[in-house]
């Protein structure tokens, strides 16, 4: 589930060709920095796609697109909101509950997708209460900035 929160998929990532173009390919994006493995991966899986990581495996994010070292902040969350915004156009409201549901038995708090799911004004309360909780089971998200931004959006 590591795709909740900032994508997973490295440049060589091997998807069924045959599945892919079933769904219509990788979700679009406009801004070639989005996060679409992200959104990508996170639609697939809400239509049934199993992934399987390969423990040691060694990257080199040179040439990424996406892993920018450097990256503003700001940067990586308009990202996310670019891809997002095709993500909410492909799936249901029934498909964002359960990925919010799922999203609270990870072992770390996705602030990314909390963050993005949050845009949608149906969904903030929701959120809101789910980042207490994870406060009160873990205080050091307090030092995270990403919390900050979560909650700001949130309350906005």
């Amino acid at each position: 589930m590591l795709f909740m929160d900032s994508g997973l998929t490295p440049s060589g990532t091997c998807f069924s060709k045959d599945s892919l173009l079933g769904l219509n390919g990788f979700l679009r994006t406009e801004h070639r920095l989005a996060a679409g493995d992200m959104t990508s991966m996170l639609y697939y899986a809400l239509k049934g796609f199993r992934f399987e990581m390969i423990d040691e495996m060694i990257f080199n994010r040179t040439f990424a697109s996406t892993a920018v070292e450097g990256r503003k902040l700001q940067d990586t969350l308009d990202s996310v909101d670019e891809a997002f915004e095709h993500f909410f156009k492909e799936v249901t409201d029934h498909d964002i509950e359960k990925l919010l549901r799922v999203s609270v038995r990870l072992k770390h708090t996705p602030l990314l997708l909390y963050f993005a799911i949050s845009k949608n004004p149906l969904y903030r309360e929701k959120v809101a209460k789910m980042l207490w909780k994870e406060v009160v089971k873990h205080p050091m998200l307090l030092r995270k900035k990403m919390l900050y931004k979560t909650f700001k959006r949130v309350y906005a």
